[in-house]
């Protein structure tokens, strides 16, 4: 829903793979053609990171600390609430506030000031 969201907010071309399995070759070859990747903190972030791609990565229940990548590259969006970083696999709480805090118009925010920026 949300990845779908930002596709339909953007006035650039973007592609939602959020439901879409994909084999890790092909993965990589998308990403080497994409001009941005927005992810979670997993490993496509890493791949895309590895690639030099342009990544806005939205962070939850991990502590961006954790897996710092020092990539110029990428907006780091990091959940605002206070049980936030748990860094528990699983939340204990009804509903992951965490996640739900990242709003559609913050990562369509950092995905459209990452494609207008001229980086590395």
């Amino acid at each position: 829903r949300v990845g779908e969201k930002i596709c339909r907010l953007s006035k650039h071309k973007l592609v939602n793979l959020g439901e879409k399995p994909l084999t890790l070759g092909r993965l990589k070859a998308l990403f080497a053609m994409a001009d941005l990747v927005i992810t979670n903190d997993t490993g496509p972030r890493h791949i895309a990171i590895a690639l030099r791609r342009k990544v806005v990565t939205l962070f939850g229940p991990n502590d961006p600390a954790w897996t710092e990548t020092g990539w110029q590259d990428e907006i780091q969006i990091v959940a605002d609430v206070d049980c936030a970083p748990c860094r528990k696999p699983k939340c204990k709480k009804e509903r992951h506030l965490c996640m739900e805090s990242i709003t559609v118009e913050m990562v369509y925010q950092a995905a459209e000031k990452m494609l207008s920026y001229n980086g590395s």
